[in-house]
């Protein structure tokens, strides 16, 4: 009897060890010593060979989540995580909180408040007035002049955060005036409140710039007043820009979808010629971040005198460590009007996290490189730019700055938009004219077919 009891509680400790996650939790610093923070953890996941990561993604964000409320932080990010193959074998899980008892200063003004100061004192505003959301929309803030005129002539303080770390009032950006009228010395506070001294400008396209450093800037988009105080030359010009690509005679034009989400109006630019058209979207793909548009009333035969010499190939022949190159409008117009050249290198096959629809290049990459294109050595166009988005991920999600670490979408999901076209035999029968020359004499012969992507 004994040992049929001992063979049945051995089959119930099998089955229950084979269908589950054996969840033991260790809460560390982390094992490198000269970066050893307080708020950061790693938490282990013992797993067996039946349990899935899922299944140990979700007991991990149980134990997190359990961790956050005991400790009374806001918010976490999970840094990393991995598989340590040891006995037992286990995923560990870096962790970052952010605490309740982080120091910064605030103001007590509401949205409401601050809309009724802007319009009691419309006339008197200064340019740098009002509210401003980032562009990826995880910070909306309100600045206006600060009392306290010994320590910035500006404060910008949160309205709205994604981050519960950052509430109501915090402020975010601390500005002063310069002799020159657009460009202001600033401290910016990132999301971990920590502070750095860096100089914002507000552009030509009425956009706010906040460089974090040479490669990161957040960018802001003033929502209210609307251009109360801007020159009617900057209200007139307020557009987004970036790069795009003309990829058939019929008209159309490829650009990241990014670029022209939410915009009534789309305008392409040809430097080269110094034409410009208005245009329509045709196809998208929101996920992967492309659109295709068709250029309005426009005959090729018009302004061009040589067919595009490019192929748009496949990701199958790419290479690690293959040399790239991109053409594009980096910054819009502050560097002129003409495509400017970038060259790097395929430093992975794969992107964030080894997402496949992705290249890491080494280009280097600003905002305004947004849907340019990507060439091989040969002139084979094998990508899509996202300019430096990526970066700004990696500082908002996980408190680190890669260098120089930019990214293409693989030409592959914009030969799968193609292939809905009803003349998409024009593209993918076209022969490639640019293999057999010099780099010089291919970016000569493809700069009339890079264009610059305006939208508002």
């Amino acid at each position: 009897m004994k040992g049929k009891n001992f063979t049945k509680s051995f089959i119930i400790f099998i089955v229950f060890f084979l269908t589950s996650c054996s969840i033991v939790t260790t809460y560390g610093k982390l094992p490198q010593p000269d970066t050893i923070k307080k708020d950061k953890y790693t938490f282990k996941i013992y797993y067996n060979s039946f349990s899935s990561k899922t299944d140990c993604d979700q007991k991990a964000k149980q134990e997190i989540e359990k961790f956050k409320e005991e400790n009374k932080y806001l918010d976490y990010v999970i840094l990393n995580s991995y598989n340590h193959y040891s006995i037992p074998t286990h995923y560990a899980y870096i962790v970052k909180f952010y605490s309740s008892s982080d120091k910064s200063n605030s103001v007590n003004i509401t949205e409401t408040e601050i809309r009724k100061y802007y319009n009691d004192n419309l006339n008197e505003l200064d340019q740098i007035e009002g509210i401003w959301t980032e562009f990826n929309g995880k910070y909306k803030i309100a600045i206006k002049k600060n009392e306290d005129i010994t320590k910035c002539d500006y404060i910008g303080f949160i309205i709205h955060s994604d981050y519960p770390s950052w509430q109501e009032g915090n402020i975010k950006v601390e500005l002063s005036k310069t002799a020159s009228k657009n460009i202001y010395t600033t401290n910016y506070y990132l999301r971990d409140k920590s502070k750095i001294g860096t100089t914002s400008i507000i552009n030509n396209n009425g956009i706010l710039e906040i460089p974090v450093n040479n490669l990161i800037t957040s960018k802001f988009l003033k929502n209210y007043p609307l251009s109360s105080n801007l020159e009617p030359e900057m209200q007139s010009r307020f557009v987004i820009t970036g790069s795009g690509t003309m990829i058939s005679e019929s008209g159309l034009v490829v650009t990241n979808y990014h670029v022209i989400e939410g915009k009534l109006e789309i305008s392409i630019f040809f430097p080269q010629f110094n034409k410009e058209y208005y245009a329509d979207v045709v196809l998208k793909d929101k996920n992967n971040d492309l659109a295709i548009l068709r250029l309005q009333d426009f005959i090729f035969s018009e302004i061009f005198l040589s067919s595009i010499p490019f192929i748009i190939s496949t990701s199958s022949s790419t290479k690690l460590g293959e040399d790239v190159f991109t053409l594009g409008f980096p910054l819009g117009e502050i560097l002129g009007k003409s495509s400017k050249f970038s060259s790097g290198k395929i430093n992975s096959l794969f992107g964030i996290q080894d997402d496949p629809r992705v290249y890491q290049i080494s280009n280097p990459i600003q905002p305004g490189n947004s849907g340019g294109p990507l060439f091989n050595s040969n002139g084979e166009f094998i990508g899509i730019v996202f300019s430096s988005l990526n970066a700004k991920f990696f500082y908002e999600y996980a408190d680190i700055i890669p260098q120089n670490v930019n990214f293409a979408i693989k030409s592959d999901y914009l030969l799968n938009l193609i292939s809905l076209l009803p003349n998409e035999k024009e593209i993918s029968n076209r022969k490639n004219s640019l293999s057999e020359l010099p780099i010089e004499k291919q970016i000569e012969l493809l700069q009339p077919f890079i264009v610059n992507v305006k939208a508002k």
